[in-house]
């Protein structure tokens, strides 16, 4: 018999996207798949599209549970309740507003990962703007081992999402405590990162599985807000604790590069919230960092909103750096 797989979708405001978000799981010709998706109070039509789906385009009559939550919890409180209820083999997520292209990618996908005795199997996965009217590709790419991965994603040169990934389910779980109601900003990366690093077994398949689409500023990461500052301080705290016996040394710089990401997220802030993020948590260090020159003006303009009598110019010269970065270096590629 087949191992069960598990597919969790988180649900709410959706109204325009999920129908074809759960049609595309739905026509799956994987016969041993349970669905599960996770009403988080939508205000809209949401769930009653998604009944009409699952009454009338099932062919393979799927298995499919609802969980309604009484109030809005956010990502967070989403992946929370998932974690709760993984139950199959293997585990795989897809956001309600993006779709699958082909009735075969979960079983090609698992077939893989059985293959292989794999623990986490990445897939390519395409970025659409439709507003646009674009599609953007991306291709994974093949590494070592889980740590290069890591790496990679503490970096920012591999997405961090948990929708590109096929997980073996009780190493998944493994990092469940990682998952916190209210952690509604990069919610994936804090469990994909120490997961990854951990993964001894790690496979690709090459197709692209998910299509994420961009729809607007309702999208979390569409906008930098004043409360990603506690969120991005838990993760780090967390990160401390996962990785606080490690003598890798390339991590720590990999880290140290995550730490300037967060950087270049919170200094889109006004400046006000800027004595926020001069906390030891959010300390970027020059010496682990590639003496080159971008890395060099990187760190000046970081430098200088860590003092309370230079964190003006900093500001400036972020927001002059990030208007000609946008404008004339990135003028025709759209930002995930």
């Amino acid at each position: 018999m087949t191992p069960q797989v598990d597919v969790f979708i988180p649900i709410y405001g959706v109204e325009r996207f999920i129908e074809k978000c759960l049609q595309s799981v739905l026509a799956q010709d994987y016969e041993n798949m349970r669905v599960v998706l996770i009403d988080d109070a939508s205000p809209d039509q949401s769930m009653a599209l998604a009944r009409q789906v699952i009454e009338k385009d099932n062919p393979l009559q799927h298995k499919v549970e609802i969980v309604s939550c009484p109030i809005n919890g956010g990502l967070g409180a989403t992946r929370k309740i998932a974690h709760s209820m993984i139950a199959g083999k293997y585990t795989l997520f897809i956001d309600s507003d993006d779709y699958w292209d082909n009735e075969h990618l979960v079983s090609e996908w698992v077939a893989v990962a059985e293959k292989g005795n794999y623990e986490v199997v990445l897939s390519n996965y395409c970025h659409e703007y439709p507003l646009q009217e674009k599609s953007i590709p991306r291709e994974v790419v093949p590494r070592l081992s889980g740590k290069e991965v890591a790496y990679a994603m503490l970096r920012g040169t591999e997405a961090g999402y948990l929708w590109n990934k096929l997980f073996l389910s009780d190493k998944l779980k493994q990092c469940s405590h990682l998952v916190k109601t209210g952690r509604n900003f990069w919610e994936d990366v804090v469990v994909t990162i120490p997961l990854l690093y951990n993964a001894e077994k790690v496979g690709y398949y090459p197709k692209v599985t998910t299509h994420y689409l961009h729809h607007g500023n309702t999208q979390y990461t569409a906008v930098t807000k004043p409360e990603y500052i506690g969120t991005l301080e838990e993760i780090l705290k967390d990160f401390e604790k996962e990785f606080k016996e490690t003598k890798d040394q390339e991590l720590k710089q990999a880290y140290n590069d995550f730490k300037m990401r967060i950087f270049t997220i919170l200094a889109q802030l006004p400046i006000r919230y800027y004595k926020a993020f001069r906390k030891p948590i959010f300390k970027v260090e020059w010496a682990l960092f590639p003496h080159d020159w971008k890395n060099a003006i990187r760190y000046f303009i970081y430098y200088l909103t860590q003092n309370k009598y230079t964190t003006w110019i900093g500001y400036l010269c972020y927001n002059l750096s990030s208007y000609l970065y946008r404008h004339l270096i990135k003028k025709n590629t759209y930002r995930a």
